[in-house]
């Protein structure tokens, strides 16, 4: 697997837990406090390696343009 379809791979799995998390929450799905903020730190920690991925995909391009 290339590191392109691998990233791919990542990113589309990271969004669809992100927005499964997200229906969660919107929809109702917590039954208490503590299940509230684990869903909503786990949309943060999803958001923030999503975020982490795409910087160095940028990073990879700037250096591939470079060459």
């Amino acid at each position: 697997m290339d590191f392109i379809k691998l990233t791919e791979y990542l990113l589309r799995n990271i969004r669809d837990r992100r927005q499964q998390v997200s229906d969660k929450l919107t929809y109702g799905g917590c039954p208490n406090w503590e299940t509230y903020q684990k869903l909503v730190g786990e949309v943060s920690g999803l958001t923030y390696t999503e975020n982490e991925i795409l910087d160095l995909l940028k990073k990879m391009e700037k250096l591939d343009d470079d060459d």
